[in-house]
């Protein structure tokens, strides 16, 4: 077996105390797991029942088991450094032999390899037993790593061949959340294929047992092919009596057609705008909300009472709502906010409640689409949840560091950016690129524009960012930037931490134009909220 280049470790002349790090050979490819386990050639039915029996397999990390390896050898390895005994070099090279046969026959490599390879060459019938570990799994990140097989299987069948038992398996709860990386044509049909299956076989309780969220997700993807029954639902979901609900019917609306709507525009005009305008999937995130000085900021008040305003490009004020409780963080554009307390949760300017997040530092949480938020789960894994806390996709990777930032790009890649690198992995967690860049401070949010172009704030400048690692930047001097609001030719804010100040640039003359204080208003009024939790 050929062993790979590793960098050796020296000892040193007197006592050997400082090594040069391990590295193993590469990993075997799925392919070649799966060849090892006589499965290259496995029928679907085989590479099924495969997983189904060594399902408790797939809850690892290859990452981890890696890391588990390399401290394994590497303890052994130096020891024989340090006793000088000679037998190093024949030591590592029976290790890596060992090593490479045990990554062979691993069922944890092996299950991963079989859902790999279901995910490339699967069709219909692995639609079903690939849900049901979806469905049975109760760690949400273990079932993403069977339904991230169920994405790639989607495109290549055709929902009217499929039975009725197994259209019944394909649960439109899970899989409605795909569509939105899937080719737009493709995502119409199956949605439209599920909508008709319910409606044909569960008539006496549909639509009520296909859950509301369901619904607007299915709605939002069909609207080509049969806007006005999507519009029906579309209506439903802006008259629930469920803020988080009402949020993603609009925000799925706003999604399709763009243009920056006004903030807190009626459901009857949002519903008018929608019968009136293209709709084109997935805009930018700017054309998803309104413009950012349409967007209300947190401002204190001398004597303890936190206030919205609005202000325009002059930083007069136009309009302002006084006493609202100090957790308002994230806004959405029909007046509710996720909230910048020690728990992330999505409130409204009085402080009420309306859902709760399961994440461990809300600072990482950023927008995502339909109106809910990317943060660190329990288990420091990536996720992104819909406004009234379902978790929509758990990331089968978990991170150290949870201050990283990280923003989705199209056909669910992931792009996270760090002090010295960026990076990019697919739903699967798969590392697809990693670039070293050169910031002038910490990371603070990262904007995608482009799929390989970002704007980047770092803590005194902010600046244009690509893909391959080069940082240029276009607004430098700030005192500690926590966040931006962004826009391709509408002026942008920038909020300034150091000093609680939003700074107004303008893209088109590519300067500062107007500072607003937040910090104190001048006003001497106590409110009816205690101090901020943070």
């Amino acid at each position: 077996m050929k062993i790979l280049c590793v960098a050796i470790l020296l000892a040193l002349p007197a006592r050997a105390t400082s090594y040069a790090p391990l590295e193993l050979p590469d990993e075997p490819s799925p392919a070649r797991v799966l060849e090892a386990n006589k499965l290259k050639d496995a029928d679907e039915t085989t590479l099924l029942e495969y997983i189904e029996t060594h399902w408790e397999s797939a809850a690892f990390e290859l990452s981890e088991i890696k890391a588990k390896e390399v401290a394994t050898i590497s303890d052994e390895y130096s020891g024989h450094i340090d006793s000088r005994d000679g037998k190093s070099q024949s030591f590592l090279a029976e290790a890596f032999i060992k090593l490479q046969e045990d990554r062979l026959h691993n069922p944890r490599r092996i299950v991963d390899a079989a859902l790999r390879e279901l995910g490339k060459r699967g069709t219909g019938v692995s639609l079903p037993g690939l849900m049901s570990r979806t469905k049975s799994d109760k760690r949400p990140w273990v079932g993403w790593k069977a339904l991230a097989s169920v994405q790639e299987i989607l495109p290549r069948v055709d929902p009217s061949q499929l039975d009725h038992k197994s259209m019944m398996q394909i649960d439109a709860t899970f899989v409605a959340p795909l569509f939105q990386d899937l080719d737009p044509v493709v995502a119409d049909r199956w949605a439209w294929a599920l909508w008709e299956h319910h409606k044909k076989w569960m008539e006496v309780t549909f639509p009520h047992r296909v859950p509301l969220l369901t619904r607007i997700l299915l709605a939002g993807t069909f609207v080509p092919s049969h806007p006005v029954e999507a519009g029906e639902v579309f209506e439903e979901g802006l008259r629930s009596h469920d803020p988080a609900l009402r949020t993603v019917a609009e925000m799925v609306i706003r999604s399709g057609i763009g243009g920056s709507l006004a903030y807190g525009i009626s459901a009857e005009k949002i519903l008018e705008l929608f019968k009136n305008r293209k709709w084109t999937p997935n805009v930018p995130a700017w054309e998803a909300m309104p413009l950012p000085l349409d967007q209300p900021l947190l401002r204190g008040q001398g004597g303890g009472r936190w206030d919205l305003v609005w202000f325009d490009k002059h930083t007069e004020i136009i309009k302002q709502v006084e006493d609202v409780t100090p957790d308002l963080g994230l806004s959405l554009p029909n007046g509710l906010f996720y909230s910048n307390g020690e728990k992330l949760e999505l409130i409204d300017t009085d402080r009420r409640i309306h859902a709760e997040f399961p994440t461990t530092n809300y600072s990482t949480s950023s927008l995502s689409a339909y109106g809910g938020v990317r943060a660190f789960t329990v288990s420091h894994r990536p996720g992104q949840f819909f406004p009234d806390g379902t978790l929509f996709w758990d990331w089968p990777f978990s991170t150290p560091n949870d201050q990283r930032k990280f923003v989705g790009i199209s056909k669910g890649r992931v792009v996270f950016v760090d002090f010295g690198f960026l990076e990019c992995r697919d739903r699967r967690g798969d590392l697809l690129y990693r670039t070293p860049v050169d910031t002038p401070g910490n990371p603070r949010e990262i904007i995608p524009v482009s799929g390989n172009r970002f704007l980047l704030a770092c803590q005194e400048s902010i600046g244009w960012l690509t893909a391959d690692g080069n940082y240029e930047p276009i607004l430098t001097g700030l005192g500690s930037i926590t966040w931006i609001r962004y826009h391709p030719t509408e002026p942008w804010i920038i909020m300034d931490g150091a000093t609680v100040t939003a700074i107004i640039y303008d893209p088109t003359s590519k300067k500062e134009i107007g500072r607003f204080d937040l910090d104190n208003g001048g006003t001497a009024a106590k409110s009816r909220f205690p101090a901020p939790s943070n």
